[in-house]
């Protein structure tokens, strides 16, 4: 059978039919619904996903090396582990002396605007405020925010919770989760359920691995540039930079517009040269970094990407723009595989084990 048209007798069915799409489309649907009505099981479900990506790019690097699967990726979660606080001890300790610079210098920024306010009001005649209401109490509030600790420590313990839970996954993919899961589907189709799942994996671990690289080398080249420049809180601007790269399409934007904006409160004519520097370095993530850094990823349309930032963003919030190319490669690959292309049957009882031991 070929595009959900019948073969000749006794040839096996493969593929979706238009039934199937329709059903499809309903479970779809629902879910849909449950997780907008439902936040705290879309909370769940994403972080849920967040962990599956990161289970599958660390099964991407265990696979790197000459060693058995526990004691590979018990090394790799150790090199991982072990990296990231020694980088988050020292860098945290100096983006956090900027962050402190940056809230004592708040009064004088305040000032700054109540001027600049005043001088548009005598120049136009207008009555222009720069900051309405909201944004006031929000400058008002914003030492306090900054301080606050809460919120960081949840932050800290879901990145832990859901590290350690990626690495658990990758010690024993087959056996824990992916083989049972596998005997729920027909036998018929479990050829195209492995084969989604492959490559599901593929593009996944192709994504968060190219991302967290150009995050680093755009974060990187920040930080040198506007030390160069003499930029105000340079390394705290460049993390920032570096770590809205995960936004596709406004992240990076968000990011320079924000270096823009606090270097004109110290120096405007300086704020012109960021502006150039932020521009420069955006050529530099869209013409090199990004083709280099995701080569062999699949492909999605600016405009596709906008669509699913706007719609995700909308539905899941923050952690939804984060996760909108995830899930629309989620979806794509879904689509693609188990209605788009022949399912692939095995003919047989044991199940192919879908992570590579």
């Amino acid at each position: 059978m070929k595009n959900g048209i019948p073969g000749p007798a006794g040839e096996r069915r493969s593929g979706l039919g238009g039934g199937d799409l329709y059903r499809f489309a309903g479970l779809l649907f629902l879910l849909a619904l449950l997780l907008l009505h439902f936040d705290p099981v879309t909370r769940v479900l994403l972080l849920a996903f967040v962990a599956a990506i990161v289970a599958v790019a660390l099964n991407k690097l265990v696979r790197l090396l000459p060693l058995r699967r526990s004691l590979a990726t018990a090394l790799t979660a150790l090199v991982i582990v072990g990296g990231l606080g020694t980088g988050l001890y020292f860098l945290g300790r100096a983006v956090a002396r900027e962050i402190r610079a940056f809230v004592e210098q708040a009064p004088e920024i305040w000032d700054t605007l109540q001027e600049w306010e005043a001088t548009v009001r005598e120049e136009t005649g207008l009555d222009v405020e720069l900051l309405g209401p909201r944004t006031l109490e929000l400058v008002e509030r914003l030492p306090g925010l900054l301080l606050q600790a809460v919120g960081l420590l949840e932050l800290v313990a879901l990145i832990v919770l859901v590290l350690f839970g990626s690495i658990f996954v990758v010690a024993k993919p087959n056996e824990g989760l992916l083989t049972p899961f596998l005997r729920l589907i027909p036998r018929e189709r479990r050829g195209a359920w492995r084969r989604m799942f492959e490559l599901l994996g593929d593009r996944l671990g192709g994504w968060l691995i190219g991302t967290f690289i150009s995050m680093v080398v755009i974060g990187t080249v920040s930080v040198i540039a506007f030390m160069l420049l003499g930029v105000p809180y340079p390394l705290l601007l460049g993390v920032l930079i570096g770590l809205l790269e995960i936004i596709p399409l406004v992240g990076p934007w968000i990011g320079g517009l924000t270096a823009i904006i606090v270097t004109l409160f110290h120096d405007p004519a300086l704020a012109l040269w960021v502006a150039l520097v932020v521009l420069a370095i955006q050529e530099l993530e869209g013409n090199v970094v990004h083709p280099v850094v995701m080569r062999g990823a699949v492909r999605i349309h600016p405009f596709v990407t906008l669509l699913a930032l706007l719609l995700f963003g909308s539905m899941f919030g923050l952690l939804g723009a984060v996760l909108s190319l995830p899930l629309v490669l989620a979806i794509q690959t879904m689509v693609q595989v188990l209605w788009v292309e022949n399912a692939i049957g095995t003919g047989e009882d044991e199940i192919e084990p879908v992570v590579k031991e």
